[in-house]
């Protein structure tokens, strides 16, 4: 019994080749828990980005229900050709109005084109 004690005492060694392939275990569950934890992260970023797309996409076609929904009605009907076409029944008068600050005369900017350019442009002509 005295024996038991007097190991007990002692501080334990591991063998270096123990401890070299316990080191070699743990970066190996160290690096499998880094690629885990990268694919979780970029999973997580595809969910986002494909929720973001979904709302948008049911948004549009809330959207699209309403317009089809609108033009299912005579006065939708008519409201989207006049905007669309602007179009005026029979017996109705269309006016047009010109805002004076916007000059309706256009000027015509003439280049004028050097020797070179003018004769490549007469050989063009004739082909």
């Amino acid at each position: 019994m005295a024996r038991f004690f007097q190991n007990k005492n002692k501080p334990y060694r591991y063998s270096k080749i123990t401890l070299i392939i316990l080191g070699i275990v743990i970066i190996f569950l160290i690096r499998a828990v880094w690629n885990s934890y990268t694919e979780a992260h970029r999973a997580n970023e595809q969910v986002q980005q494909t929720q973001k797309r979904f709302d948008l996409l049911s948004s549009k076609a809330n959207q699209l229900s309403q317009s089809i929904g609108s033009l299912k009605t005579e006065e939708g009907v008519e409201k989207e050709i006049r905007t669309k076409f602007s179009v005026a029944k029979e017996g109705e008068k269309v006016v047009i109005i010109i805002d004076s600050s916007t000059s309706t005369q256009k000027t015509v900017k003439v280049e004028e084109k050097g020797f070179f350019r003018r004769t490549w442009d007469k050989i063009k002509g004739i082909f």
